[in-house]
């Protein structure tokens, strides 16, 4: 099963447009992502529809954030791309004259619906701004080369 890396692609998109001081085009986005700008332009279409990003037209043109970086939290990025949650209920329905088959769905449902609140939680906590600050710091500690 592959891995859904819209979460990761948003809040990568999110980080370079708060850090830039013009509009990014989704060539140059996609660059920094190392995927198609295709992929992007996906990513930036959900990120305009809920408010986070607006897009300027023209040759210079791209995208800019629509609010504060450290208005963001990683939570709202997490609802724009969560489809379910963490894990999946069993593809077949469990046997219904089984004890456990008959409630371990219900169980699994409530399990998982308070995984994400603690997820939701924890991501709230987070913002994009944060997210600047840590990938500023990591920067500021590489060996830096001269050539």
């Amino acid at each position: 099963m592959r891995a859904n890396s819209q979460f990761t692609t948003m809040v990568h998109v999110l980080t370079l447009l708060g850090e830039a001081d013009h509009p990014l085009s989704s060539r140059w986005i996609a660059g920094s992502v190392n995927t198609n700008p295709v992929v992007i332009r996906q990513a930036v279409r959900r990120l305009h529809e809920a408010a986070l990003v607006s897009t300027v037209p023209g040759s210079a043109g791209g995208t800019v954030l629509q609010k504060d970086p450290a208005q963001i939290s990683l939570k709202e990025i997490y609802q724009l791309t969560k489809k379910e949650t963490f894990f999946g209920l069993h593809p077949n329905q469990p046997n219904l004259c089984c004890p456990v088959g008959r409630n371990i769905q219900s169980v699994l449902i409530e399990v998982f619906n308070q995984m994400d609140q603690l997820v939701e939680n924890a991501l709230g906590d987070i913002s994009i701004a944060d997210i600047i600050a840590q990938v500023s710091e990591r920067e500021a500690m590489r060996p830096h080369t001269t050539e």
